[in-house]
């Protein structure tokens, strides 16, 4: 009989405890502070600056800056400072062409050595600037890889380079020329054969998290988490449907949040799915208003529509 209660009181303690704990969960919310309006073309260039999330902001003397390709604001491609109002400011224009101090597809800045690099994709080849922004040389690879993008790793700036059925990571050297060094590579269980898919798979890259623990990348169709303690390790890859649209267009999916623990949520031709990476589930959601949700400068920030108008809101705590 006693073992009877016991068994009774055991269960009834965690019948409660999954109860308040699950009610706990759902109940964390962020709370929003006032709507600040902005124009639909201020909306397209943070929608660009954050598309790449964290591999396309670097910060200088705690000033953060981006590269981006022409927006409807600017209609010309360039370096961004982005400000504390989150209002692009050009301080570089930067010319399409194949000559020096021109580029055809910017796709990432980087700061090595003191100096700013502008990684121009269809080239692969480096566009070189002092701290003040004045341009200094065009760097050529001295290797033929083409580079998908880039992240910090033990401090290093790392190359994510992704072929038909592998990832590697090559650790980055400036020099006279810039030079890549393999320091790890791991298989892909959805590999491509096609060329077009490659292609996709390098121009349609982004690291979504970097954290001390967990290592993010989407590359296109696939999303792969790698393990950074006590050395890198790849530990999960996760294969997206990728369909076309209805006039035949390819797109990636853009991510609206990312979160700490390797969670996401991303939109895929006006539908919206939350992958719940501890659970290894995927999700369709209702759209809500929305766009976008992003950290900079220590704090979070999300965009908003409503009755066809954008707002900013910062985050002012959880309830």
């Amino acid at each position: 009989m006693k073992v009877h209660i016991i068994g009774c009181y055991c269960v009834i303690i965690l019948a409660f405890t999954l109860i308040f704990s699950g009610c706990a969960r759902t109940a964390v919310s962020r709370i929003y502070g006032d709507k600040r309006e902005i124009s639909e073309d201020e909306f397209s260039v943070l929608k660009d600056v954050f598309r790449l999330r964290v591999n396309n902001i670097v910060f200088n003397d705690e000033k953060a800056y981006c590269a981006l390709d022409m927006t409807p604001s600017f209609g010309e491609r360039g370096i961004f400072y982005l400000p504390q109002n989150l209002q692009a400011e050009m301080k570089v224009s930067v010319p399409d062409g194949r000559g020096p101090g021109e580029a055809m597809a910017m796709r990432h800045l980087v700061i090595a050595n003191g100096y700013f690099y502008l990684f121009d994709l269809d080239l692969v080849r480096f566009l070189k600037y002092d701290e003040s922004l004045n341009y200094l040389d065009t760097i050529n690879m001295d290797q033929g890889i083409r580079i998908n993008t880039f992240v910090m790793l033990n401090n290093e700036l790392t190359a994510i380079v992704t072929d038909n059925d592998s990832i590697a990571f090559y650790t980055v050297i400036f020099n006279e020329t810039v030079a890549l060094k393999e320091k790890y590579r791991f298989p892909l269980s959805n590999t491509v054969k096609e060329l077009s898919d490659q292609l996709f798979r390098v121009f349609l890259s982004s690291v979504l998290l970097n954290s001390d623990e967990l290592l993010v990348v989407s590359a296109f169709d696939i999303v792969l988490y790698f393990q950074k303690k006590p050395c890198l390790e790849k530990t999960h890859e996760l294969k997206l449907e990728i369909k076309k649209g209805k006039d035949g267009s390819i797109r990636a999916p853009f991510y609206v949040r990312v979160m700490q623990d390797g969670s996401f949520i991303y939109d895929y031709f006006e539908k919206r799915y939350r992958y719940d990476y501890p659970k290894k589930r995927l999700i369709k959601m209702k759209q809500d208003e929305t766009l976008l949700e992003y950290d900079l400068y220590g704090k979070s920030f999300r965009v908003i529509k409503e009755e066809d108008r954008y707002y900013i809101q910062e985050c002012v705590g959880i309830k």
